[in-house]
């Protein structure tokens, strides 16, 4: 049976490099932004209805919640997957303890305001953006929760972050592979490619979020804090701090 781990990131943090380095091995793969915490959730919200509520198997809904998402790689033929997704959210972490498969997260992190910039830039520069995606339930503000959920946990996790992969990939695709106790392999700087998993890569018909650099690896010299309005920075700045003081704490 293909075991199960799970990547809580932030976007823009090199989710995609990353993915297109881990996916070059024979034994593990790191899908896309992935759909299957919304197939847990869609299933254990049967629970919700009235129907159940009038017959509350609650055995039952949990035994199709988990065959439900182990089932969404069946068709995968690795024996490690990698699911991306916003697991460190506390319900979703809660879904996971309640089916009962095991749990090892890989939290990759960059700086809060990097990322914020970065996808600014990505959607064209308007700054009005910066506070839209910082909010609660959009796309940075949502996966900080569930990153810093994760670091003041006692799950097993391990911290990659985005500096890591650009100064030395092959040592962070290390890392990776022990924590999963995958047979590591040496990284084909040559092939670098456009991400891919299962033969399918990602559709960015709406703005190019996931295309990557196949001639090298390394840090841009963008300045990002110049996409992002100083009230915003202002407002932040404190959850900012926050993580990236807990990601050099776990670090250490």
């Amino acid at each position: 049976m293909t075991k199960l781990y799970y990547l809580q990131s932030l976007p823009r943090a090199g989710n995609t490099i990353l993915g297109s380095l881990i996916n070059q091995s024979n034994d593990v793969q790191l899908t896309a932004n992935s759909n299957a915490v919304e197939v847990l959730h869609r299933i254990l919200s049967i629970r919700e209805t009235k129907t159940y509520h009038h017959f509350p198997d609650n055995t039952s809904i949990i035994n199709s919640a988990k065959a439900g998402v182990l089932a969404h790689y069946n068709h995968i033929n690795y024996s490690h997957i990698i699911d991306r997704g916003p697991w460190g959210i506390q319900s979703n972490l809660d879904y996971i303890k309640e089916i009962g498969l095991p749990r090892k997260f890989i939290l990759l992190y960059r700086p809060l305001f990097e990322c914020v910039g970065s996808s600014v830039k990505v959607l064209g520069g308007d700054h009005s953006w910066a506070q839209e995606i910082l909010q609660d339930d959009k796309m940075i503000g949502y996966n900080a929760i569930g990153l810093e959920n994760i670091l003041n946990s006692d799950e097993q996790f391990i911290v990659i972050t985005y500096d890591d992969i650009c100064e030395n990939p092959q040592s962070v695709i290390d890392k990776i592979l022990d924590f999963i106790e995958v047979p590591k392999f040496k990284l084909d700087f040559n092939n670098i490619k456009q991400f891919e998993f299962n033969g399918l890569k990602y559709d960015d018909f709406d703005y190019p979020w996931h295309t990557v650099r196949t001639d090298k690896i390394e840090k841009d010299t963008i300045d990002y804090m110049s996409y992002i309005p100083l009230d915003i920075v202002k407002k932040y700045q404190e959850q900012h701090n926050r993580l990236h003081d807990l990601v050099m704490e776990k670090q250490k």
